[in-house]
C-alpha cells in the first residue's frame, strides 16, 4: 500500500470498527426487546382491566 494512503486506510478501518460495534449493540438490544415482547405474549389471554375513578 502506498504510504500516502495509510492514514486514510487507518481512518477507514477505525470507522468500520466503530460501526460494527454499534451494529452489534443494536442487534443485542433488539434481541432483548424481542424476548421481552415474547414474555408479555406468553402470559396468557388478555383480561379487561377497569379503573375506579370515583374512588
Amino acid at each position: 500500500m502506498p504510504a500516502s494512503l495509510r492514514t486514510r486506510a487507518a481512518a477507514l478501518l477505525e470507522r468500520q470498527t466503530e460501526v460494527a460495534r454499534q451494529i452489534s449493540e443494536a442487534a443485542s438490544m433488539n434481541r432483548r426487546q424481542a424476548r421481552a415482547v415474547q414474555a408479555m405474549r406468553a402470559s396468557g389471554p388478555a383480561r379487561p382491566v377497569y379503573v375506579d375513578m370515583a374512588g
